[in-house]
């Protein structure tokens, strides 16, 4: 019966072939901004609208239209088979997918495990997307521009919605479901920003995403209106994050502020940046929050102080509630991977697992490399680093210092996928699907950048291939750099 739910993904993949001929040339024209103006809104709206599925599954409507959208680019990616054996990640991707699949073998939750799996499926169509789709250097920063502007509406609409909680409670009520909206008064009760995403370590992440192409806006703006409006919007992505209350998204923001601060030029500016951003954290944590209305939530006191200073107390009861409580999932992980060590207990299978031997394990694990060795086995962790690994090398091959027109673009990716990659080792960002789906897409952008970076300078003409043949077009001077010789070299 195990081997039957593995056929889904493969049915998946080979249901929408037929009808892609026809509508080719209209997607290979318009898909880049479907991308900017359809995907990237629809992951930020978090868990709006969340229906449940099957044994309790939840499923946000961003799914069902990034899904929709991807299904178009999946026939596509098949039909151009031949370029697609050439890209460079494609046997660590096939290799993670294997793994992600043949994990279902044990799997107690197969719609859990399928929906895991489709959601891996949909985070690599974006990584694809780039390579087949991206052609110019005006559509990398179409496509970053929306990124921030998402970040900072999300952050303007998450406070609006704490503030004005009772005058919209009526509209909040058909937006989110009963059980999430006691989720975002209780996080609002002490403190901590939670808006669409219902937790404030999901809210960090996405905004970290955005923050280092903020931070790159303002470094390269040249007018003093629109460096004030970059500056803007980072001191805002800055203070969203720090009203969530959580360390580690915190910390990445600024350590990844620090990381462009070293390998970006405009250091002077960036300074500044950094500096407001560190003001702006330190005012707003030595303030007392209470992010929703009197009348609902808990009728209990509050505390002494909410405070940035009080989360990074270790010794606080509550932090060490906290950490007492990653250690019995972590340590449950451990032994469910001793159970099924060489293919796992199944992707997105740990919450099922460790509910039948310790309700109180239950809940994430917080460590992607745990995850990934507990529902993947040392397969699927094998596949899942060097994947990682060989992503993470586009963002120095060719070095930096090579294009240095290019630097702060190429730094600027490298920071944002850098500070999720370091939440995922004390958070569970990868495990949402959004924040996974967001990274890949950057990789994607990355690696073609890696792979032809003359073809994204600001000069005049066309970019990097021709729609259909993947040759440079005619007249274009795209020819003197192969992609392929760059990446050996």
């Amino acid at each position: 019966m195990a081997l039957f739910w593995l056929l889904f993904p493969l049915a998946v993949v080979a249901a929408p072939a037929n009808p892609v001929a026809a509508a080719g040339g209209v997607w290979q024209r318009r898909s880049w901004k479907v991308l900017c103006f359809v995907v990237l809104p629809a992951l930020y709206l978090g868990m709006f609208r969340e229906f449940a599925i099957g044994r309790g599954t939840i499923v946000p409507p961003s799914l069902v239209i990034v899904g929709s959208c991807m299904l178009l680019c999946i026939p596509f990616y098949a039909l151009h088979f031949r370029r697609l054996r050439r890209f460079p990640l494609l046997l660590p991707v096939a290799w993670y997918f294997l793994a992600a699949c043949i994990s279902g073998y044990h799997s107690v939750s197969h719609l859990h495990w399928l929906r895991g799996v489709l959601e891996l499926g949909l985070a690599f169509c974006l990584l694809l997307l780039p390579y087949f789709f991206l052609h110019s250097r005006r559509e990398i920063e179409l496509c970053l521009k929306v990124l921030v502007a998402l970040a900072t509406a999300t952050v303007v609409f998450s406070m609006a919605q704490a503030v004005f909680f009772a005058p919209l409670r009526g509209l909040l009520q058909r937006l989110y479901r009963l059980q999430d909206l006691w989720w975002i008064v209780g996080w609002g009760w002490r403190g901590r920003l939670a808006g669409n995403w219902l937790h404030p370590s999901y809210l960090g992440s996405v905004l970290n995403v955005a923050a280092p192409f903020a931070l790159l806006h303002y470094a390269r703006a040249e007018a003093g209106r629109q460096r004030a409006l970059a500056l803007a919007y980072y001191l805002i992505l800055a203070a969203g994050i720090t009203l969530t209350g959580t360390r580690t998204p915190l910390l990445a923001f600024l350590l990844s502020s620090v990381v462009f601060l070293l390998l970006a030029p405009c250091r002077r500016h960036i300074w500044r940046a950094l500096s407001g951003a560190v003001v702006v954290a330190v005012m707003l944590s030595m303030f007392h929050f209470r992010l929703a209305p009197p009348d609902v939530g808990s009728k209990a006191l509050l505390p002494k102080s909410f405070s940035l200073a009080e989360r990074l107390e270790f010794r606080n009861s509550k932090n060490a509630a906290t950490l007492d409580m990653r250690w019995i999932t972590q340590g449950e992980a451990l032994r469910l991977f001793r159970a099924s060590p060489l293919f796992g207990i199944g992707l997105r299978n740990y919450p099922d697992r460790a509910r039948a031997a310790d309700p109180m394990a239950e809940f994430s694990i917080h460590d992607s490399l745990v995850q990934n060795l507990a529902e993947l086995g040392v397969f699927g962790l094998a596949a899942f680093l060097l994947l990682v690994i060989c992503a993470l090398r586009a963002d120095f091959r060719p070095p930096l210092s090579a294009f240095p027109e290019l630097r702060p673009l190429r730094t600027a990716l490298f920071c944002s996928s850098a500070a999720i990659l370091l939440e995922s080792l004390l958070e569970n960002s990868l495990a949402i699907w959004q924040v996974l789906a967001l990274f890949w897409l950057l990789r994607g952008v990355a690696l073609v950048i890696s792979r032809n970076p003359a073809a994204f300078l600001n000069r005049p003409g066309p970019a990097l291939e021709s729609e259909y043949t993947g040759r440079p077009h005619p007249g274009s001077q795209d020819h003197l750099f192969d992609p392929l010789e760059i990446a050996v070299r």
